[in-house]
């Protein structure tokens, strides 16, 4: 019996250094609670109910590890681009011939305001986490007024409205618009661009092993549309 003692005691010794091994390569709730809050601070993400993300928005990650190289991937896409537009000629008067009163028709040095709306959208993919190259575009979407002013188009003044921005192409998250700001400035003429800044979230399920949790990834996005 005292044998029989023995051994069965020699075997469980045997396997005890495994046991360890995997206890610490599968980490507790806590442990990974614990990770995840050096995370909130580090990378400004706010906890978030599971239950109010969607099914195909939760990640599946081998680690704490892994997440954060997610999120600083998901920070390091390009969030600032200029677009440049002409605008229509069919809205341009004739500015070529010089006011006189000799004239039959007058040619206004400036006119009245146009209306119209525009959206900048840029390349933003997502190469991380195994998704090399993923097709992804930041947009941002408006209205505005501009008006001729001796020959060059110009922003209105205040005229910028309904400014909203979102993810289009195959994403992992979606994007949570938190607040905006824009002002007029000057490239070649006075107030012939309009600069953008942008507030918000990427949101998305989180599963690490069955730790699971919602998250908001804050950032910010600026943009800039020229007319000419």
């Amino acid at each position: 019996m005292k044998k029989l003692l023995a051994l069965v005691f020699s075997f469980c010794l045997m396997f005890l250094p495994f046991i360890s091994v995997e206890a610490a390569s599968n980490p507790t709730s806590k442990d990974l609670q614990a990770k995840f809050k050096v995370l909130q601070t580090k990378y400004n993400i706010e906890q978030v109910d599971i239950q109010t993300i969607p099914k195909d928005k939760i990640l599946h990650f081998n680690s704490m590890e892994e997440f954060q190289n997610f999120v600083e991937d998901l920070k390091s896409h390009p969030k600032d681009f200029s677009k440049e537009i002409s605008v229509s000629t069919e809205k341009s008067p004739n500015l070529g011939i010089p006011f006189s009163i000799n004239q039959n028709t007058v040619t206004p040095m400036v006119t009245a305001n146009y209306y119209d709306s525009d959206a900048i959208s840029w390349w933003a993919p997502f190469s991380g986490w195994g998704m090399t190259g993923l097709a992804c575009w930041h947009n941002v979407a408006f209205d505005y007024q501009w008006y001729w002013y001796y020959g060059h188009p110009r922003f209105q003044d205040s005229s910028v409205a309904n400014i909203d921005s979102y993810l289009t192409g195959l994403n992992v998250a979606w994007w949570q618009q938190t607040s905006k700001s824009y002002n007029l400035t000057t490239t070649y003429y006075t107030n012939d661009t309009a600069r953008f800044r942008i507030y918000g979230n990427y949101v998305l399920g989180v599963d690490i092993s069955g730790f699971t949790l919602g998250a908001k990834i804050s950032d910010s996005w600026t943009c800039s549309l020229r007319i000419y």
